[in-house]
């Protein structure tokens, strides 16, 4: 909290990884030992970590979309690609049949 404090609450300074799980654990099983500071303190790390959780989450399956639909592309365009391979062969046995 000190560190907080001395950075004018500058959110870069909240409890992140296991100093927050340590700090929940202390807000859960000891809330009377904690300020109301202490225990906004603890909330606000939480709250960011989540935020910071979905924000990975959001990336992650935007990726996952974006190479899905690239997939899709290149699947179509492969079909496509094996498509004209045939019409061509065709056209040429016709063109020599001829």
């Amino acid at each position: 909290m000190a560190e907080l404090e001395a950075h004018q609450r500058n959110t870069g300074y909240l409890l992140t990884a296991s100093p927050l799980t340590e700090a929940e654990g202390w807000l859960a099983t000891k809330p009377e030992d904690l300020s109301k500071d202490d225990s906004d303190y603890i909330r606000a790390g939480r709250r960011r970590a989540e935020l910071r959780n979905r924000a990975v989450q959001s990336t992650v399956a935007a990726v996952i979309l974006a190479l899905t639909a690239f997939g899709g592309m290149a699947w179509w365009q492969w079909q496509r690609a094996l498509e004209q391979e045939v019409e061509a062969v065709a056209a040429a046995e016709e063109a020599r049949a001829a």
